[in-house]
């Protein structure tokens, strides 16, 4: 069913089929990421939406997933849209070091909901800064530490994919960059209440039937307009901050 509405409407089925803070990531995305004759690396791409997204913007892509199983969805995916521009490789981001020299360096690189799932956050942030060309952009999203657990969100003892800890604050992550030498160009936060709830619900429901969960808050989604309206006047905690930085020349 999935490839099914790949074939028909293209790559945004994808973000149809994820839940509306994937949306939510697009679109910040989208306000900083380079088209054209770029080489991009999707350090913990998932399924590989975006990693497929930097490519129809014309990157080079190349995306990095634990899971066997996500890689495999990815390539059947970038298949069905024709992309050839593309790679996917099974890689454990906690041994990215043992990958440099056959990856090679890259104009910008993803590092999206990825940090809060391992526990030795300076270290994959190190290997990433040696993948990242002088100049290079990094573009970074973890969960904030103020967001309100979604269903079913817990702490893992092991980094069994699952998170290891709550986020981070922007300060944190600034901190943790600057570290490096990476020049913070945009902080910003990403999903509000109402992307947290619908995202929450479809994480229940998905539990009972995963087309049921996707009948009641697809057609939800026409509220999104007041995500932030409504996020600035409750107060309420973001779900993810972003950070785009650069690495000196």
């Amino acid at each position: 069913m999935k490839n099914i509405l790949l074939q028909l409407i293209g790559w945004k089925a994808i973000l149809i089929q994820g839940d509306p803070t994937v949306t939510d990531r697009w679109c910040w995305l989208q306000n900083y990421i380079q088209s054209g004759a770029k080489r991009t690396l999707d350090a913990g791409c998932g399924q590989g939406q975006f990693t497929m997204y930097c490519s129809q913007l014309g990157n080079q892509s190349v995306g990095l997933a634990f899971s066997s199983q996500d890689i495999h969805n990815a390539q059947i995916r970038a298949d069905i849209l024709c992309l050839s521009d593309i790679e996917f490789q099974v890689v454990d981001l906690r041994h990215l070091d043992e990958f440099t020299d056959q990856l090679g360096t890259f104009d910008q690189i993803l590092l999206l909901e990825t940090l809060e799932h391992i526990f030795d956050d300076t270290k994959v942030l190190a290997d990433i800064y040696q993948l990242l060309r002088p100049g290079g952009i990094l573009l970074v999203t973890t969960p904030s530490i103020d967001h309100y657990p979604l269903w079913g969100e817990k702490l893992s003892e092991y980094e069994d994919g699952g998170h290891v800890r709550w986020g981070y604050s922007q300060k944190d992550l600034v901190t943790l960059l600057e570290k490096f030498g990476i020049e913070i160009l945009h902080q910003d936060y990403i999903s509000g209440i109402v992307s947290q709830k619908l995202a929450s619900w479809e994480f229940g429901l998905r539990k009972y039937n995963t087309l049921l969960s996707r009948a009641v808050t697809l057609p939800l989604r026409i509220f999104h307009f007041l995500d932030q309206p409504l996020t600035k006047l409750l107060n309420y905690p973001h779900l993810s901050v972003g950070i785009v930085g650069r690495k000196p020349l």
